[in-house]
C-alpha cells in the first residue's frame, strides 16, 4: 500500500515550503488519514490525498503520520520536520 514505508525527516525554517508524500494504492480503496503529534489533521488533498505541501510556520514542526488503511491492511509512515 505504502511504498518506502518508514521515517522521513525534513528541517524547514518558517516560510519555506515542504511536502510529504506517503504513495497510497490498494484494493479495496484505502483512506488516508495524516496527524500531527497524534492530532487528526483536517487537510483534505484533492488530488492526491497521500501528498500535502503547505508553508511551515513557527508551530510547525514536529511528528507527523500518514496513515493508509483498508478493511485488509494498515500502513504508517513517520516524517520529522524540525527548523
Amino acid at each position: 500500500m505504502i511504498t518506502n514505508p518508514g521515517n522521513q525527516t525534513f528541517r524547514k525554517k518558517p516560510g519555506e515550503e515542504v511536502s510529504f508524500s506517503c504513495y497510497q494504492d490498494g484494493y479495496p480503496t484505502p483512506t488516508v488519514t495524516w496527524t500531527k503529534d497524534d492530532v487528526v489533521m483536517n487537510w483534505k488533498p484533492e488530488e492526491n490525498p497521500s501528498k500535502v505541501i503547505f508553508q511551515v510556520k513557527e508551530s510547525s514542526p514536529g511528528w507527523y503520520r500518514c496513515k493508509v488503511e483498508n478493511e485488509l491492511n494498515m500502513v504508517f509512515k513517520w516524517f520529522h520536520l524540525s527548523k
